[in-house]
């Protein structure tokens, strides 16, 4: 960017500061997890510095009946630390047995939310002890959702909106 708005934001397609072009002192950015950025020193790709850290941020996917492998839903910034993960739905599933919903990561379906029962519940689902909260560490991770179910196939549910709520340092 070389004609820099002072007061514009201007959004970035990828999670954290841009790592490429050349950006002006000043120059603020939004990623596409909702971090705000801010260039403190120019250059290709210059200093920046996160203005929000430590704001409670929310990232939202959504999974199907279809979806019986890992479906690929939103990327969390490196150092992300989970707050809160929630289910919501308009139906519940109709499976004749269980229906279940786990978000994770690659590797590891079930890493923050394991089995929760989407069968008998409609609005927002209480994810309650089955949710990992905590660090993901110091790389992003991309999450994932899948759905499952056993005895004769549902014909009505979801889609299950995933919210993960999580702050950066």
């Amino acid at each position: 960017m070389t004609d820099i708005d002072p007061g514009a934001i201007h959004p970035h397609a990828l999670v954290g500061a841009p790592g490429q072009g050349t950006h002006g002192v000043g120059e603020v950015v939004m990623d596409a997890a909702g971090g705000v950025w801010q260039c403190t020193v120019a250059g290709t790709p210059g200093t920046w510095a996160q203005l929000n850290a430590g704001v409670v941020r929310c990232a939202r996917g959504s999974v199907a009946r279809t979806n019986t492998t890992a479906k690929a839903l939103f990327t969390l910034p490196a150092g992300a630390i989970i707050t809160r993960v929630a289910l919501w739905a308009a139906v519940a599933s109709d499976a004749e047995t269980t229906a279940v919903v786990s978000v994770g990561k690659s590797g590891s379906a079930a890493a923050y939310l394991d089995t929760q029962d989407v069968q008998s519940a409609a609005g927002v689902v209480d994810t309650g002890a089955k949710i990992t909260l905590g660090s993901i560490g110091a790389s992003a991770v991309a999450v994932q959702a899948i759905y499952a179910e056993t005895g004769t196939a549902s014909t009505t549910g979801g889609p299950w909106d995933v919210y993960v709520e999580y702050v950066t340092n």
